[in-house]
């Protein structure tokens, strides 16, 4: 006898436990609108259905910026008058494929909400569960995240009450669907070192830091402004300020220079300049000077300006004469 209470008691356990799990079911259309969404901040579109129509939003192959969709309803009066007249149903795991001029299709219902009496409604579509969206008198955000694996979300308008005058029928419901945006951009950095020791360097970015392996396929940021810094002991520190745009990726070259110190020297043609009373031909040109203490002559015909100067490695020093004509009236 226990034994065919616990086998009855499993039996409507499995039972209630199927009724809850997603099934299959038949739908019919009568027209099918496509709408392609953009990964852009300014896209908007407007799709304008009649109750029994639905529609396809296509999403673009990479989502790495989109953090969901906005579904906003204008409800025109015929309609909002009509209480609990429709539905508005999101499915997944369709078949067929939804194209132009097919009306039969089998999915399972993913969410379901009466079409409000009202003339506004906003719906929001979470691509993942960790997400900020919130419900509110305004907004209903669906709570099941969609499967994403083809790349589009199917929405249906379903009659509720049977023999609706025909004003009601023929109404256009607009939908207009923009991408919810995530706050976050891509920064992509290519580094490269003139001896490529670039696993030497260390990169910070505002204060944590990285190694270049870890920033190999970029990495997401805050919209906004971020520090950028690069520090090794072979190359000198690189400082960068970069601004990050919402959903945009920014790209920033940055060629490391050798931590050995570089003098240029510009003056004037027909000054000859002596570095230690050696004649310097690498006039107006970047080159290598040794640590230490150097003197740097100037020579104008028979004037002279000579200056000492002490060079540290992982600098750049210039140095530079200019001849100057001042004319006077007394």
């Amino acid at each position: 006898m226990k034994r065919k209470i616990v086998r009855l008691f499993l039996l409507t356990f499995v039972f209630l436990t199927s009724l809850n799990a997603a099934y299959s079911e038949d739908i019919r259309i009568q027209n099918l609108h496509i709408i392609n969404v953009q990964q852009d901040a300014d896209f908007a579109s407007t799709a304008k259905l009649n109750i029994n129509d639905a529609l396809v939003i296509f999403l673009p192959e990479m989502l790495q910026y989109i953090d969901g969709l906005e579904l906003k309803f204008e409800i025109p009066e015929e309609v909002a008058v009509q209480k609990d007249c429709c539905e508005f149903a999101i499915y997944e795991n369709l078949s067929p494929m939804p194209r132009t001029g097919q009306i039969d299709y089998s999915g399972e219902k993913i969410f379901r909400g009466i079409i409000p009496s009202k003339f506004s409604w906003i719906v929001q579509i979470p691509f993942s569960n960790q997400n900020n969206l919130k419900t509110n008198q305004y907004t209903t955000k669906i709570g099941q995240v969609p499967k994403l694996k083809d790349h589009y979300i199917f929405v249906r308008l379903h009659q509720l009450i049977a023999n609706l005058p025909q004003n009601v029928m023929d109404a256009d419901i607009s939908i207009t669907i923009r991408p919810i945006l995530s706050h976050k951009g891509k920064f992509l950095l290519n580094l490269t070192c003139p001896d490529e020791n670039i696993e030497t360097c260390t990169i910070f970015l505002d204060d944590t830091a990285y190694n270049i392996s870890s920033l190999k396929n970029g990495i997401y940021l805050e919209s906004g402004i971020h520090n950028v810094t690069i520090i090794s002991e072979y190359y000198r520190t690189e400082v960068r300020k970069i601004r990050i745009d919402m959903a945009k990726q920014t790209e920033v070259s940055i060629q490391m220079r050798s931590i050995e110190p570089t003098l240029i020297i510009t003056a004037p043609s027909g000054i000859k300049v002596y570095i230690d009373d050696e004649l310097c031909t690498k006039i107006g040109r970047e080159f290598i000077i040794p640590e230490g203490k150097h003197r740097i002559k100037f020579n104008i015909g028979d004037y002279e300006v000579t200056r000492t100067i002490t060079i540290v490695k992982g600098h750049t020093y210039k140095a530079n004469i200019s001849v100057d004509l001042q004319v006077s009236e007394e």
